[in-house]
Order: C-alpha cells, then sequence, then structure tokens
C-alpha cells in the first residue's frame, strides 16, 4: 500500500508540473525522476525514456521536406546549400560567450541582451 501511495504523489507530482505554463526544466525531470523511482518500488516495469534529440529531428525533417515542397510547388529554386543553426549551437554559444566577455552583451533572466 505504501508503494502505491508513493506512486500516487509522484504522479500528481508529475501532473502538476507538466500542466503548470513556464514550469522549469528541472522541475520536470525531477517530478519524472521522482515517478520513475515510485513505479520502481511497486514493481512497475520501467517507463520508457522519451528521446529528445531524435524527435526534434524527425520533426524538424517533416517540416523542411514539407517547406521544400511548397517552394518547388511554387516554382521556387531549390537552394544551393542549407545551414541549419541547430547545427552550429556550440560555436553560437562559443561567439556570444565572447562578445559577453568583450562588454558588448550581457545575461539577465536567463537570457542574453545585447548592447
Amino acid at each position: 500500500a505504501d508503494a502505491h501511495a508513493q506512486l500516487q504523489a509522484a504522479a500528481a507530482s508529475a501532473e502538476k508540473a507538466l500542466s503548470t505554463k513556464g514550469v522549469p526544466l528541472a522541475d520536470v525531470v525531477a517530478a519524472q525522476t521522482k515517478l520513475s523511482a515510485a513505479a520502481a518500488a511497486a514493481n512497475m516495469p520501467p517507463l520508457p525514456v522519451c528521446d529528445v534529440q531524435t524527435a526534434f529531428l524527425k520533426l524538424t525533417a517533416e517540416q523542411e521536406a514539407a517547406f521544400f515542397a511548397d517552394m518547388d510547388a511554387l516554382g521556387v529554386m531549390p537552394p544551393d546549400a542549407v545551414t541549419r543553426v541547430t547545427d552550429y549551437v556550440p560555436e553560437i554559444v562559443e561567439y556570444i560567450a565572447a562578445i559577453q566577455r568583450n562588454g558588448y552583451c550581457y545575461e539577465a533572466n536567463g537570457s542574453v541582451y545585447f548592447d
């Protein structure tokens, strides 16, 4: 009965975290961790893990293909090269860090602002 109560409490915590607008990712991860532990304590099979990177790549590939199909239908020539910002995130982060070190931008409330 204790494991069942623990599972119910964890499920309620997860539901609250997922239904709250603007909830920090750390709270969602903590709720998932608590829910997984409670499920294990109740001898339930492990919860499936969401592979966010794979889901993201699948979604963006589908949207990109639809975009290029629409452009083709409109008679727009395809680009010679396609550059995806997601392929360069580490370089972008380093570039912004260099700008910040040089005093041309600042961080506030989790965002970067340029002077």
